[in-house]
């Protein structure tokens, strides 16, 4: 069970820190304070970046380097 509860605690705290850590410096999505417009902007920056790394993961537009396809193909 505690193993569980620390994969959970990981997956969380991924979740937070990659947008943050991924984030460019001139647009950080760090809050400033507590206003709704600032928790908004976080909270849509947080999932504007896993939209984006998902899209990139599940895109079929890949292009693979000719020595692999040539290895592939035979």
């Amino acid at each position: 069970m505690k193993i569980v509860a620390i994969i959970v605690v990981v997956v969380i705290a991924l979740f937070f820190l990659l947008p943050i850590l991924n984030a460019p410096e001139d647009e950080s999505i760090i809050p400033e304070d507590i206003s709704a417009s600032q928790i908004g902007k976080f909270i849509g920056g947080l999932f504007r970046y896993w939209i984006d790394a998902l899209k990139a993961a599940f895109s079929t537009s890949i292009v693979m380097p000719t020595s692999i396809l040539t290895i592939i193909t035979g």
